[in-house]
């Protein structure tokens, strides 16, 4: 059900008609929820959408992968989530992952497990609207299912897959879901041992950069192999990859350097007792090694971000503070690096302890990240913050960022986290919280100004007319709404459960309760 209010103020002569705080709450506590499911629900991932708003990809048992969008005003655009594929059964469906496609929509993938009688990894597209392109059963993208993989676009308006456990493969899929490299896409490496754990990017010219993690003799503790096709998806370097270095690492992050190179961010080393260190390379076309910036980043689950056109931007856990770090294509590094007594610019250094659930986006010059802080070691109370940094490296919003949620029980944790910046300088969280195994998707967001909340909803088609001292308030029926619900309060942000009149279109207002008090009417409807 997709309920909205609108509150008009009467005090004496005056009359101020306003909207509420819509949907976004604005106390910690008390999160937006997505879906309304009793079942399980999990795995969010999110993209900026258009106007302010946030798309929110996830799973639900049963159900299978879904989407919905919030609008800028915390408004969920549909009454209930729509399935990425309504005519698959989701009993299977699971590792979604998302990126945007660059006319405003998104593409969607992911894997239907060996449980299924539909095996295989799955895509789908949907537009600005949130309307899906691809059908009602989507597209076979690569006929095993399979979750270790990774999603890139493709420069071109399409996307690019890497894919494999035992033997790396990629795919190439244009904007109409056409497979461009074959039915099984190509085989990247086929090396003797394990090749497992692939990022990939585009090279800007429709071709792919792979990266992977390597066990072939004599790597038998791991190396990390990489690998360029070009469009057609053919080999330019040499069949099976060239070695770059004897570092193993899962995932490496990959983003094309403007210049037909990439950025790849991993794992460097381990130094103890803080755990291991991140490098970040620079490759060339020909797979040269152009430059390493060593100690960028630190621990198990560092994030990166590409921010304004050539720069990239960095947030990860050191000890128990949370930091971040800015570098640019040409390997400058402008925050404060290991070694100067400071590991980056801090975006939390309240004293409190950061563990290792990160999440970080750029957006008009801000980047946001939202993490989970603690008094200590214990497993509670679990404290839920957004942080905002301007392109100097300084807090926008204090030592600590703003509380999204807490919680305060043992048997309950924080899973997985997004954020997406709206684009006016504020930014959606979206989580997932874990109490007594029951899994739960929420979402809370933060203004521009530090203030939890959003923007008030526009009042439109609402006339009002005094006649005899008394005030009477007219507006057109909302469609797919036939009942009106008018709610009396003292206080704008505490309304009671139960209204005072139910209406259709018309309601009276007798205004000489407003001689000695302000009394606030809340027009709600569903539909």
């Amino acid at each position: 059900m997709n309920s909205k209010n609108v509150i008009i103020a009467i005090l004496s002569a005056l009359l101020i008609i306003s909207c509420s705080k819509a949907q976004w709450p604005n106390t910690v506590g008390q999160p937006l929820p997505i879906g309304n499911s009793n079942l399980w629900e999990g795995y969010p991932t999110t993209i900026p959408y258009l106007n302010g708003s946030t798309l929110v990809v996830y799973y639900i048992q049963y159900t299978g992968v879904v989407y919905q969008i919030i609008d800028k005003y915390g408004q969920c655009v549909f009454s209930a989530p729509k399935k990425a594929v309504p005519n698959i059964q989701g009993n299977y469906q699971g590792d979604a992952q998302a990126i945007p496609d660059s006319h405003g929509g998104a593409y969607l993938c992911w894997m239907s497990t060996p449980a299924s009688p539909l095996d295989g990894m799955y895509a789908q597209r949907i537009d600005s609207l949130g309307n899906i392109m691809w059908g009602d059963s989507g597209k076979v993208i690569f006929p095993y299912p399979e979750p270790s993989y990774r999603i890139s676009t493709d420069g071109a308006g399409g996307f690019l897959l890497a894919i494999g456990y035992q033997i790396i493969w990629a795919q190439r899929i244009d904007a109409l879901g056409n497979k461009l490299w074959g039915d099984t896409g190509v085989a990247v490496c086929m090396a003797e041992g394990a090749q497992k754990w692939p990022g990939i990017t585009h090279d800007g010219a429709g071709g792919a950069y792979i990266s992977w993690c390597d066990y072939r003799p004599p790597y038998t503790y791991g190396a990390n192999f990489m690998s360029h096709l070009d469009s057609n998806g053919v080999e330019l370097w040499q069949p099976n990859g060239i070695l770059f270095d004897q570092i193993d690492d899962d995932y490496p992050a990959m983003f094309p350097d403007g210049a037909g190179g990439f950025i790849m961010h991993k794992r460097g080393g381990e130094l103890l007792p803080y755990g291991h260190f991140n490098n970040v390379h620079r490759i060339g076309w020909n797979g040269n090694l152009l430059w390493t910036r060593d100690h960028i980043s630190w621990g198990e689950a560092p994030k990166i971000v590409p921010g304004e056109s050539g720069f990239f931007y960095f947030i990860f856990r050191y000890v128990w503070d949370v930091y971040t770090q800015r570098i640019d294509t040409s390997g400058i590094v402008y925050y404060p690096t290991y070694g100067s007594g400071q590991v980056g610019a801090y975006m939390e250094s309240s004293g409190l302890w950061a563990f290792n659930r990160l999440k970080a986006h750029f957006r008009s010059n801000y980047l946001y990240g939202i993490y989970d802080l603690r008094f200590d070691s214990s497993n509670y109370p679990v404290f839920l913050y957004v942080q905002k940094m301007d392109t100097l490296g300084n807090q926008c919003w204090g030592d600590r960022g703003v509380l999204l949620d807490t919680l305060m029980w043992s048997s309950s944790n924080y899973e997985e986290l997004c954020c997406a910046g709206d684009g006016f300088g504020g930014v959606s969280g979206v989580f997932e919280t874990e109490r007594s195994n029951n899994h739960d998707l929420w979402a809370m967001h933060v203004q521009s100004n530090g203030e939890l909340g959003g923007p008030p909803m526009p009042v439109n088609d609402i006339a009002f007319f005094i006649t005899g001292g008394n005030l009477f308030l007219h507006w057109p029926r909302v469609p797919g709404a036939s009942l009106y619900k008018i709610f009396v309060s003292d206080d704008p942000y505490k309304f009671p459960a139960e209204p005072a009149a139910v209406v259709s279109d018309t309601c009276y207002i007798d205004t000489s309760i407003a001689q000695t008090a302000c009394r606030f009417y809340s027009i709600g409807w569903s539909k």
